[in-house]
């Protein structure tokens, strides 16, 4: 349109209107609203608040009722015809009778006292049960700790019975045992090795001198110390 005018003032031989005013580039965008500023924190972030945030645990969901209460039964009994209604029911769903009265509060009341006393007590007969069972298993475990021991006892006290009362006989059968007499058995080795040294004792006999006196002595006294129990040495 105005280029229209502008020809039709030159064709009428009038000034063309001065043009006007190039826009300048940021007057295209003075309209357009600039987003408002973010608000600044009031204080930063503590790191470590920030961080118990993130691994906190989730919070508890929120329960819409609690029916195990100390104030009232889960239940409301009436007191007309004696069935249970629901906890918040204000009439008997059997005879319509009201669920509101004193009286009825009353009575759920006491029932509720009873209800509660015998499950308290049932709690404390299962406690005194699995405390009594854990003790019997405790006695028990202690009893057989206490037969280990005294087997374990009465075996090494065997042992050093045995070995305080060998003599070198039993050494001697020991000894034997190792070779051709391994098949014999301990009273056969002792008697082996007995008649070894009455055998011995006869040779020296044949040799004339003190000194053959005297092994044939000790030889026999061996014997006979060998011969002897523990108990009598």
């Amino acid at each position: 349109m105005r280029r229209f005018l502008l020809l039709e003032e030159r064709r009428q031989g009038g000034e063309p209107d001065a043009p006007p005013p190039a826009p300048r580039p940021g007057d295209r965008f003075d309209r357009v609203e600039a987003p408002p500023a973010a608000p600044e924190a009031s204080a930063a972030a503590s790191p470590d608040a920030a961080l118990a945030d993130r691994f906190a645990p989730p919070p508890e969901p929120a329960t819409l009722l609690e029916l195990d209460t100390h104030e009232r039964r889960p239940v409301t009994r009436c007191l007309e015809c004696g069935v249970d209604g629901g906890q918040f029911a204000t009439r008997c769903a059997d005879c319509g009778a009201s669920l509101t009265t004193a009286a009825v509060r009353r009575l759920n009341a006491r029932l509720w006292a009873i209800e509660r006393a015998e499950r308290d007590a049932a709690r404390a007969a299962t406690a005194a049960r699995a405390e009594a069972e854990l003790a019997e298993l405790s006695a028990a475990e202690q009893a057989r700790k206490a037969a280990v021991v005294d087997e374990a006892f009465a075996r090494i006290m065997a042992e050093e019975r045995a070995r305080a009362g060998r003599t070198w006989l039993d050494a001697a059968g020991d000894v034997l045992a190792r070779g051709p007499a391994a098949a014999w058995t301990p009273i056969g080795r002792k008697v082996a090795v007995v008649g070894a040294v009455l055998g011995l004792v006869a040779l020296l006999m044949l040799v004339p001198g003190t000194l053959a006196v005297l092994v044939q002595i000790a030889l026999l006294l061996a014997l006979a110390i060998a011969a002897l129990p523990p108990a009598r040495r």
